[in-house]
């Protein structure tokens, strides 16, 4: 049974990280493509 919840926990963090670095792209993207406008 406490195992099971730190796979859980695991997993959570892992999709929190995961959120983070989609984020972190996006900004990345969007100066990119001011980079090219400007």
């Amino acid at each position: 049974e406490e195992k099971h919840k730190d796979i859980i926990e695991t997993i959570e963090k892992e999709k929190k990280l995961d959120e983070a670095m989609e984020e972190k792209l996006k900004t990345v993207v969007e100066e990119y493509k001011g980079l090219f406008q400007a």
